[in-house]
C-alpha cells in the first residue's frame, strides 16, 4: 500500500512540474524534447517507489531450517527402517539355508550397519544351535569370511 501511494504522489508531482514547465516554454520548436524528457521524468518517478519497494522485499527464509531438519529426521529414520527390514530379510534368509542344510536353529540374530559410503554391511551373526559348528560353517560359507559369527549351544 506504501509503494502505490509513493507512485501516486510521484505521478501527481511530476504532472505538477510538467504543467509548470509547458507554461512557461519559450516556443514550439521545443514540443517533441519536451514531451521525451517529460515522458522519461513520468516513467522513472513511477518506476523508482516500486523498484524501491521489490527492493525491500526478501524471502523468509526461516522456515528452510525446520524443513532441513525434518527431512534429516526422515532421513535417519528411512536408514532406521532399511537396516530393520535388511535384518529381516538375511536373518529369515539364513533360516532357510540352515534349515535346507537340516541345522536346527533356536535363535538366529543378525545385527548389520550403514558405513560412510552408504553401504549396509552384516556385523554380526549370532546363531544359537545344538549344531553349533555346522550352523557356523553354514553361515560362514553363505555370508563369507569376513563377517563375525558367533555360534552357541545355548542363548
Amino acid at each position: 500500500m506504501n509503494s502505490v501511494q509513493m507512485v501516486v504522489l510521484s505521478a501527481c508531482a511530476i504532472s505538477i512540474i510538467v504543467g509548470i514547465v509547458q507554461t512557461i516554454k519559450p516556443s514550439g520548436k521545443y514540443d517533441r524534447q519536451l514531451r521525451l524528457f517529460t515522458a522519461c521524468l513520468m516513467l522513472i518517478g513511477i518506476l523508482s517507489p516500486l523498484f524501491e519497494s521489490v527492493k525491500t522485499l526478501s524471502p523468509d527464509w526461516s522456515g528452510s531450517a525446520a524443513a532441513e531438519e525434518y527431512a534429516e529426521q526422515l532421513g535417519e529414520a528411512s536408514e532406521e527402517q532399511l537396516l530393520m527390514l535388511a535384518q529381516e530379510e538375511v536373518t529369515a534368509v539364513l533360516r532357510k539355508e540352515l534349515a535346507a542344510d537340516a541345522i536346527p536353529c533356536s535363535h538366529l540374530s543378525v545385527e548389520m550397519h550403514i558405513d560412510e559410503d552408504e553401504r549396509i554391511n552384516i556385523s554380526s551373526v549370532t546363531v544359537v544351535s545344538t549344531q553349533p559348528r555346522q550352523a557356523e560353517a553354514a553361515v560362514r560359507q553363505y555370508l563369507g569370511k569376513d563377517v563375525e559369527i558367533h555360534a552357541d549351544t545355548h542363548s
